[in-house]
């Protein structure tokens, strides 16, 4: 019931923190003429560096990935989840351009085709698209897990984890799990009838699902081409 009432109170105080601003941009807008200069009111706080893997894609490199994982996920074709985290990132990084032209947060949300309240959490930093995901960095391990999930394993069907079954070589599955490991995200391996090896991470999980369905799309795509020509 406590837990219920504070829900309660603090909807009500966002919605009244969202309708002053509402009511201020008129204001802000009038005084910006008055002034004589273009003033950007919309406080952009954001605190979070993208990660590097994101970094090296351009906005075409990630559409492309984006549509492939959409088209191939059943779960991104739930309202909830209809984007895939390399989509986020293109309308995040969109988010940063219109606001910083003076757009504010109805009119970026109706050019993007975004809740309003998503560029405010963005702009301010409470929360970004690459907070919610355990985002890995793109060096030899990435591409070694990436190279081997295409070669050797397969995905699940909610594209969450990469699975490895009936491995022979102990080293093999020993090498997976230490770069998932200093990767920093969850691998797991043990022995029924053959070697049998786990990671779960979505971003490679995604990502080895497009390499074994699309290919090409991956090699259209200069950085992870060439971070998986460093293992080989």
């Amino acid at each position: 019931m406590d837990g219920d009432i504070f829900n309660s109170r603090f909807s009500a105080i966002w919605m009244l923190e969202m309708d002053l601003e509402r009511r201020l941009e008129p204001v802000l807008r009038s005084l910006s003429k008055k002034q004589g200069r273009e003033t950007t009111y919309i406080t952009v706080n954001v605190t979070d560096q993208e990660p590097q893997l994101f970094v090296d894609l351009n906005d075409e490199e990630l559409l492309r990935i984006a549509n492939v994982i959409e088209r191939l996920c059943p779960k991104y074709r739930k309202r909830r989840l209809r984007r895939s985290i390399f989509r986020q990132i293109v309308l995040y990084r969109k988010t940063l351009r219109l606001s910083a032209e003076g757009l504010n947060y109805s009119e970026i949300a109706r050019e993007l085709g975004l809740r309003r309240s998503t560029p405010y959490f963005w702009l301010h930093g409470k929360s970004t698209p690459f907070t919610v995901f355990n985002i890995p960095e793109p060096n030899f391990d990435f591409g070694y897990l990436l190279g081997s999930g295409i070669g050797d394993g397969f995905v699940d069907s909610d594209s969450r984890q990469v699975l490895y079954s009936w491995l022979k070589d102990e080293d093999f599955a020993n090498a997976i799990v230490e770069s998932a490991k200093r990767l920093k995200i969850y691998g797991h391996k043990w022995f029924t009838r053959s070697w049998q090896v786990v990671v779960a991470n979505v971003v490679i999980s995604e990502l080895v699902k497009v390499g074994k369905k699309d290919p090409l799309t991956l090699l259209l795509s200069s950085e992870l081409t060439r971070r998986l020509r460093e293992v080989h």
